[in-house]
């Protein structure tokens, strides 16, 4: 197990867990408060290519056109959502890990605004090394699951990326297949 320190005395808890090693010699990062810091550097970089205007700005939260709630990204008028992967088993990785009523609200926001012509991107980060296809876990949460399914059938973009994670580094180094 890997820990930050933090020197904000104001914190109840000097310490954050960040990265774990599985059973299998995995390293999964676990520390979902800096997931967007991540998936934001590789949007910024191109590391992740949505097609965007080069020379666009990327936008941290976002809210929810016509509702509470904010999308966590806008890049030239697209809206992403990011949610991240840590459950794996036998290389795939699978969201939700609990029954996430949340999430589901964010994926029938996305499907909302894409039926409303706006281009919206539901994106998965494997934050685990030994993820290599990303899949909803219908057993878990059956109805994110099929919250999932009918955003894509409305043509929101379910997009997968895996994670470099070592204690040195946490980057989004690749795509990864995303399948229901």
């Amino acid at each position: 197990m890997w820990f930050s320190t933090s020197s904000n005395v104001k914190r109840k808890y000097a310490h954050s867990l960040e990265i774990v090693e599985t059973a299998t010699s995995h390293r999964a990062y676990v520390n979902t408060l800096q997931i967007n810091r991540i998936v934001e550097e590789a949007l910024v970089s191109r590391v992740i290519d949505i097609g965007a205007d080069p020379l666009s700005d990327v936008t941290r939260e976002v809210a929810i056109p016509g509702e509470t709630g904010r999308f966590d990204f806008s890049v030239d008028e697209i809206l992403i959502e990011v949610k991240s992967v840590t459950y794996e088993h036998g290389g795939v990785g699978y969201f939700p890990d609990a029954v996430s009523t949340r999430a589901t609200r964010h994926v029938r926001a996305l499907q909302r605004c894409r039926e409303d012509g706006i281009r919206t991107i539901l994106l998965f980060c494997a934050s685990h090394s030994g993820v290599n296809k990303v899949m909803t876990a219908d057993r878990i949460d059956p109805v994110y699951a099929a919250a999932v399914r009918d955003a894509l059938e409305q043509g929101v973009e379910v997009v997968a990326f895996g994670c470099t994670v070592s204690p040195q580094e946490i980057a989004v180094t690749r795509s990864i297949p995303f399948a229901i």
